[in-house]
């Protein structure tokens, strides 16, 4: 598993349990691959930019691969179907596509035959495509097929077919029922439904009762990460108004006033490693400063031999009972403040340290703490979605995001997030009446569930602390 899915792992959705980027604002190599999700025959979408196509029957999708493709479709019968979004920085013609296409084609692949070449049209969109015979990869003769097609002269759609030879007669006539399926939204369509959802994430924060949230927060939240029938780590939420922390007050700027903090403990098994994070956000009462501070730790799972332990004497850390020398940990921490219009974060991670600075968005931006107040904030709503602009620690930028609510007779309701427009999956929270985490799925089928601090000291006695 790389370090981009044990973050992605660690994601509650609200604010992330940060782990570390390889480049802040990239992806690690390797990617965030999510396990594939079976499709139901609905249409897969894509509501970055509006494209949505038709998946074949019993067929599987893994999207946000290590490549960048959008998705990749993996067939019953052995095949796969990926698709990607290219763009260039100078206008270009199918002709040109075409041409770059086959010397590429014939670079990497000298013996490679085409097949097929044909020029068409998939709804309103012009498009090309291209089959190519491998002679021999993956130990058989391997057909790849691409086809191109243009949105704007600059960006183009490219389907992309792997199939061995065998099957290439069957997985033709899957891959071309695919592409016809596509259908792109209007820009302007797009760009005037997202500002309609900003225009209300605008008149919501300018309607929220800070006052009266004081009086709800909730002191303490313990949640178990559960894998199976296995419990992989657990999580504490908690929330507080006051003056601002002391843990925070070393950073290089000091707010006088009070407000609004959350800490978020929290600790993760996967494979050999463990994954511990401290997470801390203030929103200061007149919500125009903020500062948050996200810091984790990386741990070998084994107990350390004696020679390994005290290989560097003097130079140990401590972390509950268990001391790992600093030759075996990795750390990286990042730290924001919002004030006066601008975000400055720095980051420090194994190798370097990097600072950014971005605008505020005008409209509808919420801090980090407003992401976990976003259940008080909503339960009292009629059921309706919002859009706002967030930092997100996943991917180290500000995105759009949408949040919608569903209230249930119960007085349950549940939330539907979706925290960045690639995203092609809402992430869904239930609540309790009040506002507390009854249960969110995750990735893969594992799932962040309500539970007692006893429970958790009973799985991790010598952690939790």
């Amino acid at each position: 598993m790389t370090m981009k899915q044990v973050f992605a792992f660690l994601l509650v959705g609200i604010m992330v349990v940060s782990l570390p980027l390889a480049s802040f604002g990239e992806g690690i190599a390797g990617g965030v691959k999510e396990l594939p999700e079976e499709t139901s025959g609905g249409r897969w979408q894509e509501y970055s930019r509006g494209i949505s196509i038709l998946p074949p029957l019993n067929s599987q999708i893994i999207q946000r691969t290590a490549d960048s493709a959008l998705a990749r479709i993996l067939v019953a019968e052995g095949y796969q179907i990926n698709l990607f979004v290219k763009e260039a920085r100078v206008e270009l013609t199918l002709p040109m596509v075409r041409r770059e296409a086959l010397e590429q084609m014939g670079k990497i692949y000298p013996g490679a035959r085409l097949l097929s070449d044909r020029t068409g049209t998939v709804g309103p969109h012009k498009m090309i495509s291209l089959h190519f015979l491998i002679p021999k990869n993956k130990q058989t003769r391997w057909v790849t097929a691409q086809t191109f097609i243009e949105l704007d002269e600059q960006t183009y759609l490219l389907f992309q077919l792997e199939t061995s030879e065998g099957q290439y007669d069957l997985a033709k006539l899957t891959y071309e029922a695919v592409i016809q399926s596509l259908l792109v939204k209007d820009p302007d369509q797009l760009a005037q439904q997202r500002q309609k959802l900003i225009e209300a994430g605008h008149t919501l924060q300018s309607e929220i009762p800070y006052e009266a949230i004081r009086s709800q927060l909730i002191g303490e939240q313990w949640l178990r990460f559960i894998e199976g029938d296995r419990d992989i780590g657990y999580l504490r939420i908690r929330q507080w108004h006051g003056d601002l922390d002391q843990r925070l007050k070393n950073l290089p700027r000091h707010l006088a006033q009070p407000g609004f903090t959350v800490e978020v403990l929290a600790r993760m098994e996967i494979n050999d490693a463990l994954y511990d994070t401290i997470s801390i956000c203030f929103l200061a009462d007149d919500q125009q400063e903020e500062i948050w501070s996200i810091r984790t730790t990386e741990r070998p799972v084994r107990t350390r031999t004696a020679k390994q332990l005290y290989a560097r004497q003097g130079k140990k850390i401590r972390f509950d009972i268990r001391e790992v020398p600093i030759e075996h940990q990795k750390t990286w921490v990042e730290t924001g403040i919002r004030t006066r219009g601008q975000i400055e974060l720095t980051r420090r991670q194994v190798s370097s340290d990097k600072q950014y600075q971005w605008q505020v968005p005008p409209k509808s931006y919420l801090s980090q703490a407003e992401l976990y107040l976003l259940p008080l904030i909503l339960k009292d709503r009629p059921d309706g979605q919002w859009g706002f602009y967030a930092y997100h620690a996943n991917d180290g930028k500000i995105a759009f995001r949408t949040e919608r609510i569903e209230h249930q007779s119960n007085g349950r309701f549940k939330i539907y997030s979706r925290l960045k427009p690639q995203d092609i999956n809402e992430q869904v929270t239930e609540y309790d009446a009040k506002g507390g985490i009854i249960q969110r799925i995750l990735p893969g089928g594992r799932k962040l569930i309500r539970a007692t601090q006893r429970q958790i000291v009973a799985r991790w006695p010598q952690f939790v602390r």
